[in-house]
């Protein structure tokens, strides 16, 4: 392909990333697949992540660097999208890193199974520990069973829109990340499924994802309630399809769980109380479920003994 049409657009959000920012874009040039793009959107930086990208876009004829004041990943990812020229595109965040062969072997996935998107695994730590590439094992399915298994989380099925790669047609049915909303790739996820035909999946770890205590993901604050948001306007559009319903309810049961649990730990009585409402609305309905996780399950049967008890394993039931 020609230069100026790449064959897949990697999309890189970077606010005040310097630290890890290099490792990242390495990933990229070393990648056994050659034609891509590369566009960092830095973020309204105050470190040396602006100079970063500008210095990276001048030594690679493949990198291009924008710099703007949004300061919210959806913004970002929404406007490096935007710019995208290839058929295919990819979202890596800024501390995160691809296996050598992760575009080859996805590209490879999404046009042996005509996919409008593929899922990988990935790993997480604290440094770079993705071992030698893998030769994955794919499987396919519809947009719908995609849809269930992230809402059942299952193993292998995350929502995060990073380890994945996406048509350029998809994404434009999907429609935009949302920028008021936190928990952004749990909103469009269900989005990203219903616009795809085909989803292919694989377990093999092809991403590196950096553990990092101090993200948003990993401390208390106010806005991890969009979460229970972004689960309730799930639930509300799978409301028409039975055993979608039955799915979103399962992971409207999970994230409702996980909140309670750590207001209770952050001393805040009354969000605690409120998802405790919504976990007895649905402990029956969650345990009467074949398809639930064992999570799940046991999450609900303790929610009969009291709230108590059921706090015990919120941080075991996940996000």
């Amino acid at each position: 392909m020609m230069q100026n049409t790449p064959l897949v657009s990697v999309i890189v959000p970077a606010h005040n990333a310097a630290d890890y920012l290099g490792e990242c874009v390495d990933s990229i040039r070393s990648q056994t697949l050659a034609d891509w793009e590369l566009i960092l959107v830095d973020d309204a930086s105050d470190d040396a992540t602006g100079a970063m990208c500008d210095a990276f876009a001048a030594s690679d004829g493949r990198i291009r660097a924008f710099h703007i004041a949004a300061r919210h990943q959806s913004a970002t990812r929404n406007y490096g999208t935007a710019r995208a020229k290839g058929r295919y595109i990819c979202y890596l965040d800024s501390d995160d890193a691809y296996g050598n062969s992760a575009l080859e072997l996805m590209i490879k996935a999404m046009e042996e199974f005509d996919a409008d998107m593929c899922v990988a695994g990935y790993v997480d730590g604290t440094g770079n520990t993705l071992p030698q590439m893998p030769q994955p094992q794919w499987a396919v399915c519809n947009g719908t069973e995609a849809l269930r298994n992230i809402l059942y989380q299952r193993p292998g099925w995350h929502c995060s829109v990073c380890a994945r790669m996406f048509t350029r047609d998809m994404i434009s049915r999907a429609g935009q990340f949302d920028e008021a909303l936190f928990y952004e790739d749990l909103e469009i996820a269900p989005r990203h499924c219903m616009a795809a035909a085909r989803v292919a999946m694989t377990e093999a770890p092809l991403y590196f994802y950096r553990t990092n205590p101090s993200s948003f993901m990993n401390t208390w604050h106010s806005r991890r309630l969009h979460s229970l948001a972004v689960v309730d306007r799930i639930a509300s559009r799978c409301a028409v399809d039975s055993r979608l319903a039955a799915a979103a309810r399962s992971r409207r049961f999970s994230a409702y769980c996980n909140i309670m649990g750590l207001a209770a730990r952050n001393g805040d009585r009354a969000t605690a109380r409120s998802c405790w409402t919504v976990v007895k609305s649905l402990r029956g309905a969650v345990l009467s479920d074949p398809e639930t996780r064992l999570k799940n399950k046991i999450g609900a049967l303790l929610a009969f003994a009291g709230g108590g008890a059921c706090t015990l394993l919120m941080k075991w039931l996940g996000k």
